[in-house]
């Protein structure tokens, strides 16, 4: 019975099994050929048989990450961009004294809040500073997202911001922080929701955000 590879790999992205710990390779499908396909999958059982027979994975492990270092290497040689003008600002403030607003397109929301749709969503969730680690969610597919389901502040470093306002570093973290899914390929979705999010900074007196990309 012959198999279909690409659609292996979406049935078990899609199913959840492999989405926290494999989700690099989920753009495996669309951007390796019907032979780089096959030679993933024999030498990732070859490996996986010499890994379990020697009761040493370090081999494996490099497998699989060269294989996402490669799905997204060549997902973005593939990728087109829009033409962007950046609006920087200049940063006039004293950061002993400024108000700092986290963001990340990392796909993060609370507990209780509407999950992320994982592609062209175009919506935003208001994070407070004194959420928990515990009340962590992530709806993202473009990275492995266990890292801030295990600690939030590799990619939204809420604690780490609350420090450096008890040091003195700045002068304090907003109460309302913000995060949205990156995974946004249709830009025009982008119309709304950051003049929201600049709005509510402007009242809560931010004078800068660090933005953290997934």
């Amino acid at each position: 019975m012959a198999v279909d590879l690409r659609q292996l790999i979406a049935d078990l992205f899609e199913s959840g099994r492999a989405r926290t710990p494999l989700s690099r390779l989920t753009f495996l499908g669309r951007v390796a050929s019907e032979e780089e396909l096959v030679r993933f999958f024999t030498d990732l059982l070859v490996k996986t048989g010499e890994a379990k027979h020697a009761d040493r994975w370090d081999g494996l492990a490099a497998h699989v990450e060269a294989w996402e270092d490669w799905t997204l290497a060549r997902l973005a040689a593939s990728a087109e961009f829009p033409d962007l003008v950046v609006p920087w600002t200049p940063f006039t403030a004293r950061l002993d004294r400024a108000r700092i607003a986290l963001m990340t397109s990392g796909g993060l929301y609370l507990d209780g809040q509407e999950p992320f749709v994982l592609t062209n969503d175009p919506t935003y969730r208001d994070i407070p500073r004194g959420a928990q680690q515990e009340d962590i969610r992530v709806a993202h597919r473009g990275y492995d997202i266990s890292g801030p389901l295990k600690d939030m502040n590799c990619l939204f470093p809420l604690r780490r911001f609350e420090e450096l306002e008890h040091e003195g570093v700045i002068g304090s973290l907003a109460e309302t922080n913000y995060s949205f899914n990156g995974s946004i390929p249709d830009v025009s979705f982008l119309e709304k929701w950051p003049h929201e999010a600049a709005r509510t900074m402007r009242d809560e007196g931010v004078d800068a955000v660090l933005l953290t990309p997934a």
